[in-house]
């Protein structure tokens, strides 16, 4: 059989609604009650009628697909928590000071969007903390002013970015060490390099370097000090107007480049006329001193070249030193031809393998009037006036000799003494002119034959047409007295003459005897004689 209870409400024993039905609403319970459905039992057969809030609308839904729905707010007292998975894997809770979103599970906690992005905002959304773009950017923002942002080419940093830790950028590319303060750009290891310069090192296993770009000017400065001058004490600057690389010490500059490749020290531009050092890109330089030496060039340790000049590749000269002593002595050396000397495009000497001669024949002069030089040696003969054989001079001599007063027979006189016993004798090329003057103090012996003066310094010349005759300027205490004198052809000695007779025009073709002479006799005689 089958039984109907047809009732509107249901109540405790104390009174209270347990079940209530009004308007085809069902109300379990009453506020503050807790309803349990037991473990393994069945609740079904809900429609899309909900829960009521005790008031006119509905707060919880639950389908029949036990989905659950919320009209209106859910609300968790500080310290409790919304619960999610087997193992509290996931709680989302505020304990009064700080809100949470605490995930306790494995894997990962995953934040996904099918929507433009995710957005971080401040409490009442007027302000960006953060923003995540769907297929874009990462944007943080600092008091709501954006200040890192990602790019599909890296990343965008808006102000400063400090990094109080090592950073490194792509392995070996970028290393920053926080503790040594030093950056290395290819590397990672400052230390390698030498601790006084290795602040920044840029580093490649090839070639590499360093680019500056700025259309105007680009700079490297050396400042010892924060203001003024100081900030560039030495630098390095390159000026794209004129293609010029300048370097410059104690705040000024002292050296550049100049965009055809022409080195200027000590100025800006090419002007000899200018202090300072051009070396050009065509080879040429100048060096230009005010008051000083303009260039000074050593070689130590040994002698040799200092300076060597070429045409062509070919050698063809130089300038060098050779050891004499202690010092050197300065050679021009020409290697392959004649050496030069110009003046104003004219040749005024040149020197050749065995001769130094003018520019040109019977044009200079060696010396003038009142710049004379001093002494000539010669170790062969001038040719004067001509370049002929008898136009050559090929001797000069001074000279002491001891003339004797003296017989060609018997041996000569013997124990002779003389009171004075003067020669002299000059030597220009063969011919040769002698004075004497002796006086005879003591004779022991006198020898047999002729009267003679020998010995000439200089023998005669063998030719037989090379006679010569003698002067005699004063005879004194002669028994019959020479008037003349002849030198024959290769001799070496004076026969004196005498007249024939009394008479002052008489012949002297006579040669003086012996005993013509005294032991007191006296002489003075020239004559001038040629040699072979």
């Amino acid at each position: 059989m089958s039984s109907i209870l047809k009732v509107n409400t249901i109540q405790d024993t104390d009174g209270n609604n347990i079940i209530n039905e009004s308007g085809n609403v069902i109300t379990i319970g009453a506020s503050g009650d807790t309803i349990t459905v037991p473990a393994g039992a069945t609740v079904s057969g809900f429609t899309s009628a909900g829960i009521d809030d005790n008031a006119t609308c509905t707060a919880i839904t639950i389908s029949s697909d036990e989905d659950v729905t919320f009209t209106e707010d859910i609300k968790l007292g500080d310290g409790k928590k919304a619960i999610f998975g087997a193992g509290s894997d996931l709680q989302i809770f505020h304990d009064g000071s700080n809100s949470y979103v605490s995930d306790y599970g494995t894997g990962f906690l995953v934040v996904q969007t099918n929507g433009s992005g995710i957005l971080f905002q401040n409490e009442n959304g007027t302000e960006g903390l953060a923003k995540f773009l769907k297929d874009g950017a990462v944007e943080l923002n600092y008091d709501n002013s954006k200040k890192f942002e990602t790019t599909s080419a890296g990343a965008t940093v808006t102000g400063t970015a400090t990094v109080t830790g090592d950073l490194t950028v792509d392995t070996n590319t970028l290393f920053v060490d926080a503790s040594e303060n030093t950056v290395v750009i290819g590397g990672t290891d400052a230390t390698s390099w030498n601790a006084n310069a290795d602040e920044l090192v840029v580093a490649g296993a090839s070639a590499g370097g360093m680019t500056f770009y700025n259309p105007t000017q680009s700079n490297i400065f050396f400042a010892d000090g924060t203001s003024g001058s100081d900030v560039s004490r030495g630098r390095i600057q390159y000026v794209h107007s004129g293609d010029s690389l300048l370097f410059g010490t104690d705040a000024t500059e002292r050296a550049r480049f100049d965009g055809s490749g022409n080195l200027f020290v000590a100025k800006t531009s090419a002007a000899y006329q200018t202090v300072g050092h051009e070396l050009l890109a065509s080879g040429r330089a100048f060096h230009t001193a005010n008051g000083g030496k303009t260039l000074s060039l050593n070689r130590l340790t040994n002698d040799g070249a200092i300076v060597d000049f070429y045409r062509n590749g070919t050698e063809i000269g130089s300038i060098e030193t050779v050891g004499v002593s202690t010092s050197g002595r300065l050679v021009v050396k020409s290697t392959t031809f004649d050496g030069y000397l110009d003046r104003a495009g004219t040749t005024i000497a040149k020197w050749m393998s065995s001769s130094f001669t003018p520019g040109a024949d019977n044009t200079f002069d060696l010396g003038r009037g009142a710049e004379r030089w001093q002494d000539i040696y010669l170790s062969g003969g001038a040719y004067l006036g001509g370049t002929g054989s008898s136009n050559q001079l090929s001797d000069y001599e001074e000279g002491t000799w001891s003339p004797a007063i003296t017989t060609d027979g018997g041996g000569g006189n013997s124990g002779v003494t003389y009171g004075d016993r003067y020669g002299t004798y000059t030597k220009i090329g063969r011919i040769v002119t002698v004075h004497v003057f002796c006086n005879l103090d003591a004779v022991s012996t006198f020898g047999t034959g002729n009267a003679i003066i020998s010995t000439l310094p200089f023998s005669s010349n063998s030719a037989s047409q090379y006679r010569s005759g003698v002067v005699i300027g004063y005879a004194k205490n002669w028994n019959n007295a020479p008037s003349g004198g002849t030198i024959s052809t290769n001799a070496n000695t004076i026969y004196l003459r005498k007249r024939n007779s009394t008479s002052a025009l008489s012949n002297f073709t006579d040669v003086v005897q012996v005993g013509d002479m005294n032991t007191n006799s006296e002489i003075i005689l020239t004559a001038t004689y040629e040699t072979d």
